[in-house]
């Protein structure tokens, strides 16, 4: 009986600290994500517009980032939407593209400031109404 309540007590805290470190990840990973956009944005005021990858914008910005990838090191997707908007995304823990659903962590952009997926969209419908015909996956996002 000691026993299995010592492997439940144990259970219970070693899924206390898997979601601990999981929830951790992902604020770290948007908080990293949020510096990327900071480099996409110094970059844009540089060039006049959006840079066309990341990599551009590195090349255009002082800031300098550990590596390209996420803060776990996996790839980061950067999408631009035109002059005035643009989404960063990475991979969740599962490790899979899931468009922005599931664990992904999105960050969309409007004219330079942090916006849910509905203000980008009533913003991209609002200033670039073409763009929804580009990439109509964004605003039928499978969450």
């Amino acid at each position: 009986m000691k026993s299995k309540i010592q492997f439940s007590v144990f259970s219970v805290c070693a899924c206390l600290i898997a979601f601990s470190c999981s929830n951790r990840s992902v604020k770290d990973n948007q908080s990293y994500l949020v510096r990327i956009a900071d480099v996409v944005i110094e970059s844009k005021r540089t060039l006049g517009r959006l840079p066309g990858s990341i990599d551009e914008a590195l090349e255009n910005s002082k800031r300098k980032l550990p590596h390209r990838g996420d803060i776990n090191g996996r790839m980061v997707h950067y999408l631009n939407l035109g002059n005035r908007a643009f989404i960063i995304r990475s991979v969740g823990l599962n490790r899979k593209d899931e468009g922005g659903a599931g664990d992904d962590v999105q960050l969309n952009f409007a004219d330079e400031m942090q916006v849910s997926l509905e203000e980008l969209s009533r913003f991209l419908k609002a200033n670039d109404p073409g763009i929804w015909e580009i990439f109509p996956e964004i605003f039928n996002p499978r969450h």
